[in-house]
């Protein structure tokens, strides 16, 4: 469904297939991350990452999600921070085009 109204929108607007689905891919990317408060010290921050990426590592955690069916696909904060710096550069045109996109 997503492809197909990308498709429409794309042949309608000056706006590339590459930008619609790596807006809408980011998204998919980044699941649900952990955030914390803007201005947090470097230390915590690193403190937080370092906390999560050894529990999405941890036999004991994974073995619990396989038996919960949960996946186990983490993204690293580096990754994240390269994401939402690439959304956030999207033009609005394209971010409005995407929305209405995922929307039909």
């Amino acid at each position: 469904m997503y492809l197909s109204s990308s498709c429409m929108l794309m042949r309608s607007h000056a706006v590339t297939a590459q930008q619609i689905l790596q807006l809408m891919l980011i998204g998919q990317a980044m699941a649900r991350p952990f955030a914390a408060p803007p201005g947090i010290p470097a230390d915590r921050k690193a403190a937080l990452i370092a906390a999560f990426e050894r529990t999405t590592k941890d036999p004991d955690f994974l073995a619990e999600a396989e038996k919960l069916n949960f996946e186990v696909n983490p993204v690293s904060a580096d990754k994240l921070d390269a994401l939402l710096a690439e959304a956030y550069a999207t033009p609005k045109d394209v971010i409005a085009k995407a929305a209405k996109a995922m929307s039909d």
